[in-house]
């Protein structure tokens, strides 16, 4: 082998390892956020405390990020801009949305929504990026018997 040879060989490897890392960093800098609990088939009382619990990654646990309910394409906000500390109680009020027939609907199915809005800076600065997950399946709320 030439010495030209080697010399391109030792620049395509360090190339390599380089892009490597470059990718490996991109990986481990991604954000996600996801739902844990309710994640589908829970029954939660009016006036009862739940916890609603998620995991996040890449998010540090100072960020802010908000939770919402949605029933067929409405919401309600549960909380804003709470620290992203992966529990939050709730507890549980009255709800009611109206369905599809303008009846009032209190018991769901509902969803949890969770959302991160990452901003360039503090204070008023546009939005970046944002992650959001919503749970699995529906659950529903039952009035305090």
């Amino acid at each position: 082998m030439s010495k030209k040879s080697v010399l391109v060989s030792i620049i395509v490897l360090i190339i390599v390892i380089i892009a490597g890392y470059l990718y490996k960093e991109k990986i481990s800098s991604v954000i996600s956020i996801a739902v844990l609990s309710p994640n589908g088939g829970e029954t939660f009382e009016v006036g009862k405390t739940y916890n609603i619990l998620w995991e996040s990654k890449n998010i540090p646990s100072s960020e802010k990020v908000s939770i919402s309910f949605s029933y067929r394409g409405k919401s309600g906000t549960i909380a804003a801009g709470i620290p992203n500390s992966g529990s939050y109680s709730w507890k549980v009020s009255e709800v009611i949305i109206l369905g599809e027939d303008d009846k009032p609907s209190p018991t769901g199915p509902f969803y949890i929504d969770i959302i991160y809005a990452k901003t360039s800076g503090g204070g008023w600065e546009p939005i970046v990026e944002v992650t959001a997950d919503q749970s699995d399946g529906p659950f529903t709320i039952i009035a305090t018997p």
